[in-house]
């Protein structure tokens, strides 16, 4: 079995873009516009920032119990001594 391990945003970062976008929907639910990274928010944007904040904490949360990359792993077999029908996860070379 092979794994790969992709790292990518660290905690510290995730906890920051989560910040950030609370303090955003905070500006806009009192009347006010807010910038991050270059894009103006208003109340019409309020969708986009619920959706941001909802990612932002399954991102930290992902993170903080150590699951934080992207993980690909597979099975190959080399013919011998595999137990399993035709398609079982030991022996057909497809990703698992």
């Amino acid at each position: 079995m092979v794994s790969i391990h992709m790292a990518g945003i660290t905690l510290q970062q995730a906890q920051a873009q989560l910040d950030a976008w609370i303090a955003a929907n905070t500006a806009v639910a009192a009347g006010q516009s807010y910038s991050i990274g270059g894009r103006s928010l208003t109340r019409v944007n309020a969708a986009e920032i619920l959706n941001q904040i909802e990612f932002w904490e399954r991102r930290v949360v992902r993170l903080s119990n150590g699951r934080g990359g992207i993980r690909v792993r597979y099975a190959q077999s080399n013919g011998q001594g595999q137990q399993g029908g035709q398609g079982s996860p030991s022996n057909s070379g497809i990703p698992w």
